[in-house]
C-alpha cells in the first residue's frame, strides 16, 4: 500500500483519479472514510484526492476500503506516470476543444508504470 509520511508521523494517501474523474460514489467513499480515521482531505494540485493524518497502522484497512470503493493505489510517488491533468474539456466547457478528460484517461492507461517525464496540452498556441 502507498503512503508518504514526512517525517515518520502520520501519512497521506492519494489513490489515483484517472483524469480528475471521481464519481459521486467515489465522493461518499472517501467522506465515509475520512471521516472514520479523522483525515483531513484536499484536493491536490495534480487532480488527486489527498487524505492526510493517516496512522500507520490504519493504512491497510484505509487501501482496504478504498479499493472495495473501487480505487486503485495512486502511485503518487512513484518515478512514473503519476497523473495526466486535464481541464473539463468540450463536453462541460464552452472554450474545450475535444475530450480532455478521455484522453487524459487513455493517456494513463497507455503509459501506467514507465517512467517519463511529459506535459501534454490541449491549448491552442
Amino acid at each position: 500500500f502507498q503512503a508518504k509520511s514526512p517525517h515518520d508521523g502520520p501519512s497521506s494517501v492519494s489513490p489515483r483519479t484517472a483524469g480528475g474523474e471521481i464519481t459521486p460514489e467515489g465522493q461518499g467513499a472517501v467522506g465515509r472514510i475520512a471521516r472514520e480515521f479523522n483525515l483531513y482531505t484536499k484536493i491536490t494540485g495534480s487532480q488527486r484526492i489527498g487524505l492526510f493524518g493517516a496512522q500507520k497502522d490504519d493504512l491497510p484497512e484505509i487501501w482496504r476500503q478504498l479499493i472495495e470503493a473501487g480505487f486503485e493505489t495512486g502511485h503518487a510517488y512513484a518515478k512514473a506516470l503519476r497523473m495526466a491533468k486535464t481541464c473539463v474539456g468540450s463536453t462541460w466547457c464552452r472554450y474545450g476543444v475535444g475530450d480532455s478528460v478521455g484522453v487524459g484517461v487513455e493517456l494513463e492507461a497507455r503509459v501506467n508504470w514507465r517512467r517519463l517525464a511529459l506535459g501534454p496540452s490541449s491549448e491552442r498556441p
